[in-house]
């Protein structure tokens, strides 16, 4: 018979209230199972008097936020930056945010699949192999672009208000506003310098015969170029 482990931390508890020892209700909630029969640890600590209704609460809105956070968030730009690490997001030079994805495709994970071509490409000696190699690594990136997912920062703004009211954080719709596009503004010149940098140094074939278009993109997330002619 499987003890519960809520059965566990009352026995725990019941010990310590029977030799004074302090409880730190903190503790106590990181101990229990949300998807469980937490509430009799709850309520058998409001009913020995260790904490009330309200100190519970508030407790058990700590944990939840730091079981999906890794960490409580003190301001809004540390809320920021804990979702951003935990969702793995990142933002190119023309605004266009992504996540961090696993793409599969008829049963095969095509994001760890490219992770051991990139292996295989740096030891392969063969010719013969890379040549394959590199022909599997367009075609999965090809489904990767195909089956990725992007979001603006409308989306982001939502995502994260919505997660804030249900975790009863204290940051309002403009608090989260304000970090997202400070967080942009930081992030684009470092974008777009990437950019121009890997266009700049990089003399191979492929990379000249893209680089008209990839400068295009970067004018154009840069300048208003309406007003400018075709032929310029």
């Amino acid at each position: 018979m499987t003890t519960d482990i809520h059965d566990e931390i009352l026995s725990d508890l019941g010990s310590k209230l029977a030799m004074k020892k302090p409880i730190n209700i903190y503790e106590v909630v990181g101990l229990v199972d949300f998807t469980g029969d937490y509430l009799k640890v709850r309520d058998w600590l409001i009913n020995s008097r260790v904490c009330n209704k309200s100190e519970w609460k508030k407790a058990e809105e700590y944990q939840k936020a730091v079981d999906f956070l890794g960490k409580y968030p003190e301001s809004a730009t540390e809320y920021l930056t804990l979702w951003l690490d935990k969702h793995g997001i990142d933002i190119d030079y023309k605004r266009k945010i992504s996540i961090d994805q696993k793409i599969d495709y008829m049963g095969l994970s095509v994001t760890d699949a490219l992770v051991d071509i990139e292996k295989e490409l740096e030891t392969s000696k063969e010719i013969s192999k890379q040549k394959e190699l590199e022909s599997n690594k367009r075609l999965y990136e090809n489904i990767v672009a195909c089956k990725s997912i992007f979001i603006n920062t409308d989306d982001l703004n939502r995502k994260m208000r919505i997660k804030a009211k249900e975790l009863n954080l204290r940051f309002n719709q403009l608090d989260i506003d304000d970090v997202i596009q400070e967080w942009v503004k930081e992030q684009q010149p470092a974008r777009k310098f990437e950019v121009y940098s890997g266009i700049m140094y990089d003399n191979a074939p492929t990379i000249t015969a893209k680089s008209k278009s990839v400068w295009k993109d970067l004018i154009e997330s840069c300048f208003d170029t309406s007003t400018i002619d075709a032929e310029v």
